[in-house]
């Protein structure tokens, strides 16, 4: 049991920590803008918590270890003399940690009701959501290795029992105090998001990896049973094996499953969720299934026109199970998480799912163009290896390798074309579609560019390295093996020379569809606002906005109703300025609105 159960805990502090120091990065850099009530002071804070989360921490593993020692000597019918000193320990574990965190924890209540900013402290949620953090590690791998007795795979172990109980406890208890509070600021926002996705997605990994070997073992007895002369039936889902990853699977499921619908449901448009959702879970799937795919075809390819390692197709075949099991579960991730986006898009709004689904797209696009680009890569190469033993006299004829080259040619070329055409075809519609906004978003930028300065990089080094061998052949007047020592500079350029062109011309064809940089400015105007004094800090507003001075006037007498402005009333203010018929423009302010005249 804890030979995997340490791996698990340094694995996550490990990404904790990083978590920690990128969060820490970006609160330092942050700007105040208002000030906050000290409260009891960072140090006294850091103390409380700190001496808090390790007497909480030395409590659990205390009545963890009795609880397993009490277990263990009741399994072993020797309840007096075995284990004697984990009792002991675990005693001593839990009579020094519990009252230590009683007493720092009702200390820590009694600031918060005193002084409401505690309520808001950073530190407070990092030790809230660290101590569910850790708990919820330790109780995860103990329920794995409960399981692991249930079904027979492990012998009793009171310390998996002792642990679950006692840190699925305390990860509840913490969880359930810190949810209820809610969270106060973008800070603590943003630790409660680390802690929810990374979880997630954690836990989504190691389900989806573990039901995939459960679909393999189950489907490789059927294909044992059709195709081959015995099944491998010690293999199968009941095997020691398909236990094992049953376990896994079952523990992972129920976390996965709280912190993506329970608590995940709470805050639909976090920047985080949207990663986990579109970046890992989408877009990891739908990769995993194209690699799947691709392989499929390959293998496939090989036995019908190349020269397959096995003469047996019962065993050159051997890979479907697997692959099947792969497929089934990165599509099943995909539907999954594709009903979360509609759900999050009915619910929520559409704004920031259109520019996530811009990004997977993009990613797409780009991933079968790598793969396009391999594919002539490698047809090149095998068309010089072609022309050079031509040219040496050679026959190619029944080589297997050749052979095995086709099929992967053909692969790559038909599943890279297939991906890059339909996504980059999606792309080309809608930025031409009437969607102006469309050129210049961010996914697309970053898509053109990253192509074109590949493309330069490639293009330079390619023809560096073929002009020094085509005059190194000159110059020693040696042309032997000619076409076989051009393979590394052709392989580079022929990619290049057809899509370097291409996507400059789409770079400069959006261009063209943008406003020009002195379009897009408005002449300026000689402006004034009529305001009071307590309605002044309109104008930098107004300045920022339209990119020069507005000159404030302010009533002498009298009074004039400031009317609310939003946003949709602030972008038709700034326009009617804009698009005021003379250089001279005065605002007033009414109950209605702002109105706008020109004047000589």
């Amino acid at each position: 049991m804890d030979d995997f159960i340490a791996p698990i805990i340094f694995a996550a502090i490990f990404v904790g920590v990083i978590a920690a120091m990128i969060y820490g990065l970006v609160s330092i850099t942050r700007r105040s803008t208002t000030s906050v009530d000290p409260g009891i002071g960072n140090v006294r804070r850091f103390y409380f918590y700190s001496v808090a989360f390790v007497a909480v921490m030395l409590a659990a593993n205390g009545f963890a270890l009795f609880i397993g020692q009490t277990l263990n000597s009741i399994s072993s019918n020797d309840v007096i003399s075995s284990s004697r000193d984990g009792l002991a320990l675990g005693v001593a574990f839990a009579v020094v940690g519990l009252p230590l965190w009683g007493a720092h924890w009702w200390l820590i209540k009694r600031y918060v009701r005193e002084y409401p900013v505690e309520d808001q402290a950073v530190l407070r949620y990092f030790y809230f959501y660290g101590v569910s953090a850790v708990s919820l590690i330790i109780g995860l791998a103990s329920a794995i290795g409960a399981l692991r007795w249930v079904v027979g795979v492990e012998d009793f172990d009171g310390a998996s029992w002792g642990r679950l109980f006692v840190f699925v406890a305390v990860w509840g208890y913490h969880l359930f105090v810190i949810e209820r509070a809610g969270t106060t600021s973008p800070e603590t926002t943003a630790i409660r998001r680390i802690y929810v996705y990374v979880t997630a997605a954690s836990t989504l990994s190691i389900f989806a990896f573990n039901f995939a070997q459960l679909a393999y073992l189950l489907l490789s007895i059927g294909y044992d049973a059709l195709v081959k002369t015995e099944a491998l039936i010690s293999e199968g889902v009941f095997s020691e094996r398909g236990r094992g990853a049953l376990c896994f699977a079952i523990v992972s499921s129920v976390a996965w499953v709280t912190h993506l619908y329970y608590l995940g449901d709470r805050d639909p448009n976090s920047m985080l969720r949207r990663i986990y959702v579109w970046a890992y879970s989408l877009f990891g799937g739908t990769v995993t299934a194209i690699i799947v795919i691709g392989l499929t075809v390959y293998e496939t390819l090989e036995w019908l026109i190349g020269v397959p390692e096995h003469a047996s197709a019962a065993f050159h075949f051997d890979f479907l199970p697997g692959a099947v099991a792969s497929l089934i579960v990165s599509m099943g991730v995909v539907t999954v998480h594709y009903a979360v986006i509609v759900r999050d898009r009915a619910s929520h709004g559409t704004e920031h799912q259109q520019s996530s689904y811009k990004g997977y797209r993009y990613g797409l696009a780009a991933i079968g163009l790598v793969i396009l680009v391999s594919g002539i890569s490698t047809t090149v190469a095998l068309l010089l290896s072609v022309l050079s033993g031509i040219n040496a006299g050679e026959s190619l004829a029944g080589d297997r390798s050749s052979s095995n080259v086709v099929a992967q040619i053909v692969t790559l070329v038909g599943l890279g074309a297939s991906l890059w055409g339909y996504f980059w075809w999606q792309a080309q519609q809608e930025a031409f579609g009437g969607d102006s906004a469309a050129i210049n978003v961010l996914p697309r930028r970053v898509f053109i560019f990253g192509v074109l300065g590949v493309g330069m990089i490639g293009l330079l080094s390619g023809v560096s390295a073929l002009v020094f061998l085509v005059l190194r052949a000159v110059f020693d007047n040696d042309f032997t093996d000619f076409f076989g020592t051009l393979t590394g500079p052709l392989v580079i350029l022929v990619p290049v020379l057809i899509f370097l062109p291409y996507y400059w011309l789409v770079y400069r064809t959006d261009r063209s569809l943008l406003p020009r940089k002195n379009e897009s400015i408005a002449r300026p105007k000689l402006v004034s606002l009529l305001v009071t004094p307590d309605a002044a800090s309109l104008v930098p507003v107004l300045e920022k906005a339209l990119g020069y001075k507005v000159v404030q006037l302010l009533l002498a007498e009298g009074k004039a109703d400031m009317p609310e402005l939003g946003d949709k009333a602030f972008k038709e203010l700034i326009r009617n300025i804009t698009e005021a018929p003379t250089d001279n423009v005065i605002v007033v302010p009414d109950n209605q609105g702002f109105r706008v005249f020109s004047h000589r």
